[in-house]
């Protein structure tokens, strides 16, 4: 699946031009903030409509606006973590991860959520609400849930950046195991030059709302080496 996003958006002051495709596998958006990561994600999703553009994932159009196209987000299948995730407080971590599958009957909507909290290391976690879990564990329980529906791809904004540092690496390796158990797309927002070294397939370098590069990671960090460090992290 090629994922292709050519997206222009204008607020204020700031002007959102981009384009870019990413085979399936882990894609960063990868710059420093304010550079436009998240809208670009945003647009993806359906939540932020641009200004002009096209979006599509594989023969699936999203949107295009020469067609007026506008899918809602609701019918993109796209599962998407939020930065603080944005978990339900008052359900449980399994009554979260169900919050997608209302057309799922009952044994099944139980099976997928036993199954996702096992695949994300919670199985014993599941009658714990949010305030009862760890950075990590809610972050988990929001990759859970956004896998849940059995979505074409997942966005996840900054997933690591509300953990604590000694347990980042832990989660990205859980991360790419689980995208390789599921071949699940997906796309990751992230400033953290670790983050894109340890699980990015395909970068997109960010500038000021432009993408400045597209392609492998090792290719465009060896051509970029000079210029990374400059991005906190």
């Amino acid at each position: 699946m090629i994922i292709a996003v050519a997206v222009q958006r204008t607020l204020g002051s700031f002007r959102l031009h981009v384009a870019f495709a990413a085979p399936a596998g882990i894609t960063a958006l990868f710059g420093p903030s304010g550079s436009g990561k998240t809208l670009t994600l945003r647009s993806v999703a359906g939540l932020l409509r641009p200004d002009r553009g096209h979006v599509a994932l594989g023969q699936r159009v999203l949107y295009d606006s020469a067609s007026s196209l506008d899918l809602p987000t609701r019918d993109r299948r796209i599962g998407y973590v939020f930065q603080h995730y944005a978990l339900f407080p008052h359900l449980s971590a399994a009554a979260n991860i169900a919050y997608g599958l209302h057309d799922a009957s009952s044994t099944d909507r139980s099976l997928r959520v036993k199954e996702l909290l096992e695949m994300v290391g919670l199985a014993g976690f599941a009658e714990r609400h949010p305030h009862e879990l760890s950075g990590g564990q809610q972050q988990r329980v929001a990759l859970a849930r956004a896998l849940a529906p059995r979505p074409a791809l997942v966005l996840l904004d900054e997933p690591f950046a509300a953990i604590d540092s000694f347990v980042r690496d832990h989660l990205r390796e859980q991360l790419r195991a689980i995208h390789v158990r599921t071949e699940v797309p997906m796309i990751l927002v992230t400033h953290d030059i670790a983050d894109v070294r340890r699980l990015a397939d395909t970068v997109v370098l960010y500038g000021h709302g432009v993408a400045l590069e597209v392609g492998p990671t090792a290719d465009v960090l060896s051509r970029r080496e000079v210029q990374i460090p400059a991005y906190p992290g």
